[in-house]
């Protein structure tokens, strides 16, 4: 399990907290986004009326938002939001679920300018877009990446100042840390994992099967999900392979529009890359 850590992107969104566009924070599965939400949550409450932080997830169960935020009124504050004294933190994680989340939070941003909106969402074409136009002038927007090498530097307890005065003195060290890093590091949750069975596993089954079954048919109109998981397999074993669409779509007995598409459109969705010929 991850130390307490405060990942490099916590300082880019912390100094923005008092400013008044929403902060969208979108990344991978599994990269840390709801701690990072519950971080933020921890330092404002030193601060902020406990009432006037409100967080939901939409990851298990979808409401209606306006719903949600009107039981938040009525029940918690017990007052509506513009009639509430000092500023209102709203949290709302895997936004990405709610049918036209961005008009009905764009209704709320320019009605209340005493709430400050932070929401997350998984890896999302529709989600980027969503937010830059319909929310544009309103919104910022954070990539939450996979855990870099630096980062792991410091979860480790060293000091990435003194380690680039002299890498070379570290080098010893920080090699086997790297390559335990590509093999197990990336994500939070699998940093000390020692199992590569077992790591192979977790990002099988939380990461790549679920954006697979999950997330993109629920983006995308696909008709085949299974050459969807085949290309991505074929892409994973060979990092960095030049594609060639038309020797794909032979050995599969596919189309070779078909591959082109299904590669360009829908991998990009799970961080695969690929040198296109």
């Amino acid at each position: 399990m991850l130390k307490p850590y405060k990942r490099h992107i916590y300082s880019d969104i912390e100094k923005y907290i008092d400013r008044r566009q929403i902060m969208l924070i979108w990344g991978l599965r599994r990269t840390g986004k709801t701690i990072l939400m519950f971080q933020l949550i921890q330092d404002i409450l030193a601060y902020t009326d406990n009432k006037n932080l409100f967080y939901f997830s939409f990851a298990e169960v979808v409401f209606d938002l306006k719903e949600i935020l009107e039981s938040y009124q009525r029940i918690v504050l017990g007052s509506s939001f513009d009639e509430t004294e000092g500023k209102m933190f709203i949290f709302l994680d895997e936004i990405q679920k709610v049918d036209d989340w961005e008009n009905k939070i764009k209704v709320y941003y320019d009605l209340y300018p005493n709430i400050k909106f932070f929401i997350s969402g998984s890896a999302s074409v529709s989600l980027r877009k969503k937010s830059t136009e319909s929310l544009a002038g309103r919104i910022m927007v954070f990539q939450m990446k996979l855990l870099s090498f630096a980062e792991l530097i410091e979860i480790n307890g060293r000091d990435l100042t003194l380690i680039r005065e002299d890498p070379d003195l570290w080098k010893r060290e920080l090699i086997p840390l790297f390559y335990r890093y590509i093999k197990f590091g990336m994500f939070p949750e699998l940093y000390d994992e020692r199992d590569e069975d077992f790591a192979r596993q977790y990002i099988l089954n939380n990461v790549i099967e679920r954006v697979i079954y999950k997330d993109l048919p629920d983006e995308f109109e696909i008709k085949d999900v299974e050459l969807l998981k085949t290309l991505v397999y074929i892409i994973s074993k060979k990092p960095g392979m030049i594609v060639n669409y038309k020797e794909i779509a032979k050995d599969l007995g596919k189309d070779q529009r078909t591959i082109a598409n299904y590669l360009n459109r829908y991998t990009p969705q799970l961080c695969c890359g690929w040198d296109k010929p």
